[in-house]
């Protein structure tokens, strides 16, 4: 089984370094708006990305002995960031933006004025929209309920509680993060997880954007926690029961965000790869994707009701995951409203979906092989290579979000976790079996959300609710 472990390893190294280099790419383009000297800021912000990663690589070191000293640290960094989220929200004046506000609009209209009404003052082009994306409907009725609680006590709809639980939820993301990796290295090294971790910094500029990313972030940390236990309980009911709930938290976060269930994939695919006995794995994969389904059920019928709708109402109306896949298969694979409304133009779910398949054909003959190839690298790096996951674009008004300081710091971040991700994959070829094994579902998962982001729409902040990967590998 090691040297399965081995090729699944440097397979995935091999696909990650290929985003690496094409980030890379992508930045010197992105650069070349904002900065005179582009090749030269590049090579800077490269050459520090990779100081950084040798003080991290040097910090463990230091703290391999100091076990007190690690616990400490990793009990007074959750409260340093904490302290820069709550500093930054009170600093920034947040206005939902795009999808976010409709979402909160709608939120509104029901409670004021009931479900009927609920897309009044919605753009025209949308009056259909909890029809059209269904997908959002979980964090409909999250901020739903949070402006129901702020209404009945205040008389007010205010964005107070969905920052604060955002904020919440953030830290739990990361509070998780950390105890995964506790369960996996040595305390040293989960410090310096944890280091990454506060790298990552949508966890302090997203910390007024209540949106899927960040709402969807808790579960897929949460989830890792879990298939760890898993993993390690030897007692069959306590693996039963953990299971069950690592079910429903998985199925929680994909209702908020779709791409959660990669995660899913990533544990079914480790636990083939286990050496349990057949009636193990049947199990185990059985007990999870029932309970991941029944959940989902649950939910949409929940959905259902609050709409007072029908299965068959929404599917008039419901694009199919298709439009995405086609909107995004040329230029650089970002939202097209031209694509928006030429799926909306068709009745009903199957005539929309043959439409999109038709349209997706037709973008790939009309660039061609070596066109599309271009269009796959020009994707890779334009999801990959911004460290802003555009925080700046949510916050227009914010001087100094959107200055070149900015992007020069957030952007050195990034690409140190990057290439603490690439230097994750060469440590696992030296490490024990048994550690490799035990981070191998992340790199299962990582191959699993590079490939997702290749097919669908292009969007860095997609890349937010996997924080946990990226800090623990």
């Amino acid at each position: 089984m090691k040297y399965v472990y081995k090729i699944i390893n440097t397979g995935a190294m091999v696909l990650f370094f290929f985003v690496v280099i094409c980030a890379v790419a992508e930045l010197f383009f992105s650069f070349d708006e904002y900065f005179k000297f582009t090749l030269l800021s590049v090579i800077l912000t490269v050459a520090i990305a990779l100081v950084v990663c040798y003080f991290l690589y040097k910090a463990e070191k230091v703290l391999e002995d100091k076990e007190i000293l690690c616990k400490r640290l990793l009990y007074l960094m959750p409260i340093i960031l904490l302290i820069f989220q709550v500093a930054y929200a009170l600093s920034v004046d947040f206005v939902p933006k795009n999808d976010l506000s409709y979402i909160c609009k709608g939120a509104e209209n029901y409670i004021k004025y009931g479900v009927e009404n609920i897309n009044m003052g919605l753009p025209q082009h949308h009056q259909e929209y909890f029809y059209v994306y269904p997908n959002n409907h979980m964090l409909f009725l999250i901020i739903l309920g949070l402006y129901k609680i702020s209404y009945v006590f205040t008389g007010e709809i205010s964005n107070i509680l969905p920052i604060v639980l955002n904020i919440v939820s953030l830290n739990i993301s990361y509070i998780f993060m950390i105890a995964a990796a506790n369960m996996i290295y040595s305390p040293a090294k989960t410090c310096i997880c944890a280091l990454r971790g506060l790298m990552f910094t949508p966890l302090i500029t997203f910390a007024t954007i209540f949106y899927t990313d960040s709402l969807a972030m808790p579960f897929v940390s949460a989830g890792i926690y879990l298939y760890i236990k898993i993993r390690k309980e030897k007692s069959c009911r306590k693996c039963v029961l953990l299971l069950t709930i690592c079910g429903i938290i998985l199925a929680l976060g994909y209702k908020i965000k779709g791409s959660v269930i990669i995660l899913l994939a990533a544990f079914i695919v480790d636990i083939l790869l286990q050496r349990y006995s057949l009636k193990t794995i049947i199990t185990r994969i059985f007990i999870i994707i029932t309970i991941f389904a029944l959940f989902v059920c649950v939910l949409n019928a929940v959905s259902l009701k609050v709409f007072k709708t029908t299965k068959e109402e929404i599917r008039k109306y419901e694009f199919p995951k298709i439009h995405w896949i086609m909107m995004s298969a040329d230029d650089k694979g970002g939202y097209k409203k031209e694509d928006f409304l030429y799926t909306k133009s068709f009745d009903g779910y199957d005539n929309k979906v043959c439409a999109d398949l038709e349209r997706l054909k037709e973008k790939i003959e009309k660039q061609g092989a070596s066109g599309f190839a271009l269009h796959m690298f020009k994707k890779i790096g334009y999801t990959w290579h911004d460290g802003t996951y555009m925080a700046p674009y949510y916050n227009r008004d914010n001087e100094f979000m959107n200055s070149n300081t900015f992007l020069l710091i957030v952007s050195i971040l990034h690409f140190s976790i990057l290439f603490k991700v690439a230097k994750g994959f060469f440590d696992s070829k030296k490490a024990c079996d048994e550690t490799v094994s035990e981070t191998l579902f992340l790199k299962i998962g990582l191959v699993g959300l590079t490939v997702f982001l290749m097919i669908w729409e292009t969007r860095c902040r997609y890349l937010i609710s996997f924080m946990a990967i990226f800090a623990l590998i």
